[in-house]
Formats: C-alpha cells, sequence, structure tokens
C-alpha cells in the first residue's frame, strides 16, 4: 500500500501506534501493511518527498514483510511496526517492529532506516526471537510492542511482551538489558504499552489488567491506583439541552409523536458513513411503538405510548443525538440534547404532537 488519499478517503490497515514528527506531521505504524504511515496537516515536505495537507501516505517501509535496513526509507522492509518513539531533540524515531522481535531507528532528517538491536542479518529471517541481553545482533527480544525514550535517562525503554519484561537500551551503544525491578509488583504479563515522564515509566500492563509505574531512578515499580465514583449520584455533567419544548396530555394517558429534524450549516458535512445516532431513555411504563430515522440519521420519528398520570406528575424526556461531521477538513463528533417535558391535564387530548427542528452551527 502507498496511500496517498485525503482524510476519510484513505484506507488504513491496522495501525497501532501513533507519534507526533512534527507541528506538520502525524506518523503511524501501519502495522497490517508492514509499513510507517503519516498523515500531513499542512503541506510539508517529508524525506525528499513533497505531501499535500490532509494526505495520509505511506512514508518508510516497501510493504513486504521483513526485517531490512536501508538508507532509503521506501525501500527498507518492516514486520508489523507496532510501537512508535521520537528522541526529544527530534533526531531519531524508535520502532518496535514486533514480528521481526527488532527494534529500528529511523532518521527524522533522512528517513534512513538502521538497526538498533535484535533479528539477524539475513533481513528475511522472522524467526530470531528469544531473550538475551548482549550488543546489537546478540540481543532476542520476542515480540516488542511499544518503546519509549527517557530524556531523563538518556534510555529507550521496550515493552518485550512474549517474554514479559522491561528492557532497555543505550542507543549508543546498543546494549539491551532486562531491568531489575524493585517492589511488589514487578511480574508483568504481556506488557504492551509505555509512557516515560520526566523520571517515571508507565506500563500498561495488558494481561494484569493494571498500569504500573516505575520509577527509573531505582526501578522502584508500583500498581497505579484506579478509583472511579460509585453511587446514585451521576458521574458525568448532564448535557445542557439546546432546545426544549413542552407537551400536555390527558390525565387518562394517550400517545405523544415525536418529530424531529436536524440539519446543519453550510460549511458543516455530516459523515455520510456515519449516520447520526440517537438515543432516548423511556421512563417505566412508557413504550416506544414506533420508531423511523430519516437519511444520514437527521431526522427521527418517534411514537410513544404514555401511561395515565395525575395533575401533580410530569415527566422529563431527554433525547440525545450524535452527530459525526467534518468542518475545516477537521472532523469530530457532537452530541445534541433535547428536553421534552410532559404535563398532564384532564382538558388535554390523548394524542399530543410534537415538531422540533434545530440548526446546529459552529
Amino acid at each position: 500500500m502507498v496511500g496517498g488519499g485525503v482524510g476519510r478517503h484513505q484506507r488504513l490497515s491496522s495501525p497501532w501506534d501513533l507519534a507526533v514528527l512534527s507541528p506538520t506531521t502525524l506518523l503511524v505504524a501501519m502495522a497490517g501493511c508492514h509499513q510507517l504511515w503519516a498523515y500531513f496537516l499542512k503541506d510539508t515536505v517529508l524525506w525528499k518527498k513533497a505531501y499535500a495537507s490532509g494526505v495520509c501516505a505511506a512514508v518508510a517501509g516497501s510493504g513486504r514483510e521483513e526485517n531490512r535496513n536501508n538508507s532509503y526509507p521506501q525501500r527498507a522492509g518492516f514486520a508489523q511496526p507496532s510501537g512508535l518513539t521520537i528522541t526529544a531533540d527530534g533526531q531519531q524515531i524508535y520502532v518496535a517492529d514486533s514480528e521481526s522481535s527488532t527494534i529500528r531507528a529511523v532518521s527524522c532528517d533522512e528517513g534512513k532506516v538502521t538497526a538498533v538491536v535484535g533479528g539477524m542479518v539475513d533481513p528475511q529471517n522472522l524467526f530470531a526471537f528469544g531473550d538475551k541481553d548482549g550488543c546489537g545482533l546478540e540481543v532476542k527480544l520476542q515480540h516488542p510492542l511499544a518503546v519509549a525514550w527517557s530524556e531523563h535517562k538518556q534510555l529507550l525503554y521496550v515493552c518485550d511482551s512474549y517474554n514479559h519484561k522491561v528492557k532497555a537500551v543505550n542507543t549508543g551503544s546498543r546494549h539491551c538489558s532486562t531491568v531489575t525491578l524493585q517492589g511488589d509488583s514487578v511480574t508483568f504479563n504481556e506488557p504492551g504499552g509505555l509512557c516515560a515522564i520526566d523520571n517515571l515509566l508507565y506500563v500498561a500492563d495488558t494481561n494484569n489488567h493494571c498500569i504500573k509505574i516505575i520509577n527509573v531512578d531505582n526501578y522502584y515499580v508500583k500498581v497505579m491506583p484506579l478509583t472511579f465514583k460509585s453511587g446514585s449520584q451521576k458521574e458525568t455533567k448532564e448535557l445542557k439541552p439546546v432546545k426544549e419544548v413542552q407537551v400536555t396530555l390527558n390525565t387518562t394517558g394517550g400517545v405523544l409523536e415525536l418529530r424531529l429534524s436536524v440539519s446543519v450549516s453550510s460549511n458543516i458535512k455530516p459523515l455520510p458513513e456515519s449516520p447520526a445516532v440517537w438515543n432516548l431513555a423511556l421512563p417505566e411504563g412508557w413504550k416506544e411503538t414506533r420508531s423511523e430515522t430519516g437519511e444520514q440519521g437527521l431526522e427521527r420519528r418517534l411514537t410513544l405510548a404514555v401511561p395515565s398520570g395525575d395533575l401533580k406528575q410530569g415527566w422529563q424526556l431527554r433525547l440525545q443525538c450524535r452527530l459525526f461531521y467534518c468542518h475545516d477538513n477537521l472532523c469530530s463528533a457532537k452530541v445534541l440534547s433535547f428536553l421534552i417535558s410532559v404535563d398532564y391535564s384532564d382538558s388535554a387530548p390523548s394524542l399530543a404532537e410534537c415538531d422540533i427542528e434545530y440548526l446546529f452551527s459552529l
């Protein structure tokens, strides 16, 4: 695959990691086609090739699954690149190339791809895996999934997933060693993610279902506490309605017809592949007897059977529409909330019709 499409017109193939290469370029580890891709936020020249704003394209790797290094990035070969990190000085990209069990380096200036640790001389040998510390080709890894550059330690840390270890690489000497940890949580189970911030290393310990924090000054490790509020209180702020309406039904109950229509301003384009999604939580005793959705999901018609009630009783229905749209080459989602207040009256009809129209604009 070479890519070159703009925005959502370009299909991807198992993107596994991202790294910000520059203010104009987002780097993608495209594991499915064994390449590094980039998404360009502005017109950019990268590695002697010009790319237009909004383009997503392959920038390194031939697409052949192999462990091939080359001064020309498009002639190099990767095997399911899974993790990316960039040094603080912006000079090197490091890649966890999982199926070749290697760590590779890519020059930010030229795109030159070189070996760091792991693998064998034969670029088609993808079975040079194991668990061995050492230098360069002596090193054996097994399915490394993530890398993180520690500016604090001037070391590259690696999640060696199938060996259930975190390893440290001196990129100058190309020496790799298993990190000896202290504490009560030193055992990993297929660690798959890394993030280095100052003297701390955050590890996604995948099959232990937790995040661990390693202090790289003393290599003491602890489990990151994750606490979530519980109880009857709402855990998220309720959306402010974009429109409120009120209807009245007879105390004997009846039928409520809802017709909703959302339109967008001329500078907004709804995503054709992602129609709007509507959500309504009905009170106890209410029933939805008919539901219709119009083109792009922007129109919704509901027929609701409403139970009887007394004059003091009332209901509030919150209907939400999640709209997917693009604006100025950026795509996003917006949740629109509509509040429908339902009251009872002895003199009201048993059929109430409610039409709601709303124009979404930025």
